[in-house]
């Protein structure tokens, strides 16, 4: 890619990212919660609204209010860059690890340089996302769903293939869209004809040929090589009652998990990623403050075997983990004091960051949350009175004092 960022440009863009280094700050790691690695904050105690770990599990990435992204370095608890300006609401690597989005420019990873622009002046970049190949990126916004090429050699003003198939771009809006930031320019690919209301969060299938949409009307299933709508998962589908918050594919591609919001009974439910059928609705957990109100993130574990969700109640504790197979409630990370905005997975299942409305990020030890199984003699059939033996085993496990267990 070739440069054409002007030097003064460049000298601005450093003292920016040098002035804005000073809104870290150290946080204490002392009295941390149980199972909590460290503590991540900033001076000025804004809030977070996204989270994403770097592909190598090194870095974690966080942007700030449609204003700056934080880049934290995991092993020495610090922070390694702070990129300013910024004008979306999530962050997101690429698959290689050498570029993130956020909003509609493309930085360097490394060094927090502007790549290229996205073009947009319509209002489709609030939440950008990579395609699992990282050849392009999907936005949406209060108008729909829009696509672009990830990386380009020189500008384009012609509608380009997607799947294989050309797609004509709807007209674009370029007369609000500074140009200046970014030494290349990303012409729109394919944009939807569809407006979706209230859209909060996009997850791209494992295989790169679907969108999980969580908006107003519930979850929204887009045919990327069609660019068509597949399916809207609805209450009449066993879905949620209202409006949904969050949305995400596991890793292996079978199924979705999907949370709601405000008025909605079904806070978080589980579907069968390739029939879309509705599997499960998640109970809320018989705990102190287990009750849901908005579920605004979900995360899967690398082997799809467990998914976490960062909720708010009225008393904090917000962080649960369940079981993927059959959206058994399993354990809760407490810790956070106020709303979870946002959770994440690092790439190795070693460990869960979130942030809360304390505007504090916590990094997890998922290695140490109790595991139990359950082993038993082989069996073929049984007869009432007779005796079974089995073992319950019983990881990371504290304070016990019963156990209870169906047999089936």
């Amino acid at each position: 890619m070739k440069k054409r960022l002007l030097p003064l440009l460049t000298l601005c863009f450093t003292l920016l990212l040098f002035a804005s280094n000073l809104l870290a700050q150290q946080c204490t790691q002392l009295s941390l919660p149980e199972n909590a690695i460290a503590r991540f904050c900033l001076q000025d105690n804004n809030r977070f609204d996204d989270l994403a770990f770097s592909p190598d599990g090194k870095t974690l990435a966080s942007v700030s209010r449609r204003e700056y992204v934080v880049l934290w370095g995991i092993e020495n608890k610090t922070v390694k860059l702070t990129i300013p300006d910024v004008n979306g609401h999530t962050v997101r690597y690429s698959p290689d690890g050498k570029a993130l989005v956020c909003g509609d420019v493309v930085y360097d990873a490394t060094t927090g340089e502007p790549e290229l622009l996205l073009l947009d002046g319509e209002g489709y970049r609030e939440f950008v996302v990579y395609s699992p190949d990282g050849e392009t990126l999907a936005g949406a916004g209060s108008k729909g769903i829009r696509f672009w090429k990830s990386s380009i050699e020189e500008s384009t003003t012609e509608a380009l293939p997607v799947g294989g198939r050309p797609i004509n771009v709807l007209p674009t809006d370029a007369s609000n869209v500074d140009t200046s930031q970014a030494s290349s320019t990303s012409i729109p690919i394919a944009t939807s004809s569809t407006t979706v209301p209230g859209i909060r969060e996009l997850s791209y299938s494992p295989d790169g040929k679907e969108l999980a949409i969580a908006c107003n009307l519930g979850v929204w299933i887009y045919d990327v090589e069609q660019n068509s709508e597949k399916v809207l998962l609805t209450q009449q589908m066993g879905g949620h009652t209202g409006r949904v918050f969050s949305v995400r594919y596991s890793p292996d591609g079978n199924m979705l998990a999907s949370g709601g919001g405000l008025g909605d009974a079904k806070k978080i439910c589980l579907w069968d990623a390739r029939s879309k059928k509705h599997k499960f609705t998640l109970s809320e957990p018989k705990i102190p403050h287990g009750s849901f109100r908005n579920v605004g993130s979900l995360a899967f574990s690398p082997d799809s075997k467990i998914f976490v969700s960062g909720d708010s109640s009225s008393g904090g504790d917000q962080i649960h983990l369940w079981n993927t197979a059959t959206g058994e409630y399993k354990y809760t990370f407490p810790g956070h004091n106020g709303d979870v905005y946002a959770v994440d997975f690092s790439p190795n299942g070693n460990s869960i960051a979130s942030f809360g409305s304390e505007q504090t990020i916590i990094l997890w030890d998922f290695t140490s949350y109790p595991i139990v199984s359950i082993t038993s003699n082989a069996v073929i059939s049984l007869t009432p009175g007779e005796e079974l033996a089995f073992n319950i085993n019983i990881k990371n496990g504290k304070n016990l004092s019963g156990y209870q267990a169906t047999i089936e």
